[in-house]
């Protein structure tokens, strides 16, 4: 009887985690909005390009990392539903007021659709992934992945919903600017009806559907019965696995940061981040001018799939970081990421730049999995959710 209840608890963790995490990970889906959100914004008479809306995310990116390690403390105060639903709140707080704000200024949008949204995110983030690894603390990278998972697919199932709610005519970016890229026209009534009306209501919409999400999750965030304040390693007892208890040396965050290991692992986040960058701003803008042809929904469809093995990137890196180890995975990840990258002009047509696109978005979900795993077997995993929290300013600083 005790080990069903511990497996209906264990199943209701990771859904609830996954549910948090889909939302915190339209994050991503900023590279399929970028087009509307830029084309409202010259609209409605502001000088915008695509490289000025790309500091949203970049932005967002910076206070993700910023206050990841608040949201690490805090759950250490309040516990993880409490950390969960804070962040998750404000998140969906930040997505409705963005539906107001759109309309005022660019200026006014980057406060709650950067700093807000990206608090949102940081504070809720580490929560899930700690309380997975209270369940599987022999196996943390995979732990980590089952939970960034959900992060990593969430624009594939938040993209489709907002080319469905803002351009449900499948209209294409036709109005070639200044700086070559392609914008909605909107100087066309018939583009500013079907397509930009549609944006600030998108916003509602979605902030709305993040809230109801995040509520159902938290309530599933469910600890082992075993388990005990203080120790992510607490022996447990279940019918395919028995748990030791780990010796590692707990490191405090001031005495990680004089950890050589901790420099190293910053210094490689940053690197790793300009790929993130990339993929997660870039991804329709770039196939518009790689592939001939494409319409909206052809890109939408490619930052979807992208978005799938991003998710299924984290799951596989972290399964084989703890089969081998941090260092062996990364590097892999790092020469096969390199590769794609370097060779992506060559797509020509939108199967090839759909399955370039896949491979490095399956190489930036690895870091999600690798880099917490690393940061628990170096540090310890007492302090995982702000020593984590520390080791993502690095990505943070490389997105600004």
């Amino acid at each position: 009887m005790v080990i069903c209840r511990e497996n209906a608890r264990f199943a209701c963790a990771v859904v609830g985690s996954w549910l948090v995490h889909l939302t915190l990970g339209s994050f991503y889906s900023w590279a399929n909005i970028t087009p509307y959100v830029t084309s409202f914004m010259q609209w409605r008479g502001q000088d915008i390009s695509y490289e000025a809306s790309s500091r949203v995310f970049s932005l967002a990116g910076f206070c993700l990392g910023a206050s990841m390690y608040f949201g690490g403390r805090l759950q250490s105060l309040i516990g993880s539903r409490g950390a969960a639903l804070m962040g998750g709140l404000t998140l969906s707080l930040a997505v409705g007021l963005s539906s107001f704000t759109i309309w005022i200024s660019f200026e006014h949008f980057v406060f709650t659709y950067s700093v807000m949204f990206g608090l949102g995110i940081g504070l809720a983030y580490t929560s899930p992934i700690v309380c997975l690894m209270r369940w599987l603390p022999d196996h943390k990278g995979f732990a980590t992945g089952i939970v960034v998972l959900g992060f990593g697919t969430g624009a594939s199932f938040v993209d489709p919903l907002q080319e469905l709610w803002a351009n449900p005519d499948n209209l294409t970016p036709e109005l070639i600017e200044g700086d070559g890229a392609k914008y909605f026209d909107w100087q066309d009534p018939d583009v500013v009806r079907s397509v930009l009306r549609n944006i600030p209501t998108m916003f509602r919409w979605l902030s709305a559907l993040y809230a109801c999400m995040q509520v159902l999750g938290v309530s599933l965030l469910m600890d082992p019965l075993a388990y005990q304040a203080g120790s992510l390693s607490q022996p447990l007892t279940r019918p395919d696995r028995r748990w030791i208890q780990t010796k590692a040396r707990n490191f405090s965050v001031a005495e990680m940061v004089r950890a050589r290991q901790f420099w190293l692992l910053v210094a490689s986040f940053a690197a790793n981040t300009q790929a993130v960058f990339f993929v997660a701003s870039f991804t329709k803008i770039v196939g518009e001018a790689f592939v001939d042809g494409s319409t909206d929904a052809d890109l939408t469809k490619v930052a979807a799939v992208s978005s799938l093995f991003n998710g299924a990137g984290r799951i596989l890196w972290g399964y084989l970081c703890d089969r081998s180890s941090f260092r062996a995975s990364i590097s892999v990840l790092c020469i096969l990421q390199a590769v794609l990258l370097a060779t992506l002009p060559l797509c020509s047509t939108w199967i090839h730049f759909c399955t370039w696109m896949s491979g490095i978005a399956f190489c930036c979900g690895g870091n999600y999995s690798l880099f917490p795993s690393a940061t628990a077997d170096y540090f310890g995993s007492t302090n995982i959710g702000s020593n984590y929290g520390v080791i993502f300013f690095g990505q943070s600083f490389a997105m600004l």
